[in-house]
């Protein structure tokens, strides 16, 4: 109870959905409890019972649904741990579930719950090596790509070229000039620098 009470009191926005996720996210301990040879005591999967009394809780207080089902998602996905393990195929399943603005909560959540614990304030390096690695992603998928070009192997074919590693190295040429601007994305001016590759290659 203190734990969570002092996690609430760690969210430092002044922000209703944060600090109700921070008061729930480990109301659901108690019952998934089981205490170990030793006397320790594990709490597997205590995030998932914790969302489901999320919801009662919140009819009663009377927080509408919208509101209720964000702090339900805070508190079922607050276990969250990245590891160096994690590929950037991981990294793509993380971030269709949650995305920058669920991120940034969650991390509000982590840490009023490290606060809760009496854990150093410093931002972990877990969390910034994620953020890193999300971004790496997004940058790697922004990235310009051979089928972004406006024309394709088939226009190279209607100009006389067929299929084969000649075909590749001019549609990868064509990328190569379009990303460093050398080149506009543009249909008719790719036919026409295609004409010139097909010569000179």
């Amino acid at each position: 109870f203190e734990h969570s009470i002092r996690a609430c009191d760690g969210v430092t926005e002044a922000d209703e959905v944060l600090r109700w996720s921070a008061l729930l996210h480990d109301i659901g301990k108690p019952g998934t409890r089981k205490e170990k040879p030793g006397g320790e005591a594990s709490f597997h999967n205590h995030e998932m019972l914790s969302a489901k009394l999320v919801v009662p809780i919140m009819k009663k207080c009377g927080i509408d649904k919208e509101t209720g089902q964000r702090i339900k998602f805070l508190v079922r996905n607050h276990m969250f741990h990245y590891t160096n393990e994690w590929t950037d195929k991981a990294i793509r399943r993380f971030t269709r579930k949650v995305n920058r603005d669920d991120l940034k909560n969650l991390i509000s959540v982590r840490m009023a719950d490290r606060k809760g614990s009496g854990k150093k304030s410093a931002f972990p390096k877990s969390l910034q090596k994620l953020i890193e690695h999300i971004e790496e992603v997004e940058a790697l998928e922004s990235e310009l790509k051979i089928s972004d070009l406006q024309i394709t192997g088939h226009d190279l074919m209607n100009l006389g070229l067929k299929p084969g590693p000649l075909m590749g190295k001019i549609l990868n040429n064509l990328l190569e000039e379009v990303k460093s601007e050398n080149l506009g994305n543009d249909e008719d001016e790719l036919i026409e620098r295609s004409k010139i590759l097909m010569e000179s290659l």
